[in-house]
């Protein structure tokens, strides 16, 4: 997801896409943080 989130940094969809990412895959909070 990161690099797919790099593909579109500095926009809008870029923070859109990465909340929906970690809004569905819950997982995901617990290995970043």
């Amino acid at each position: 997801w990161r690099a797919s989130l790099g593909g579109s940094l500095g926009s809008t969809p870029a923070l859109t896409e990465s909340t929906v990412y970690l809004a569905t895959h819950p997982g995901v909070l617990y290995a970043v943080s």
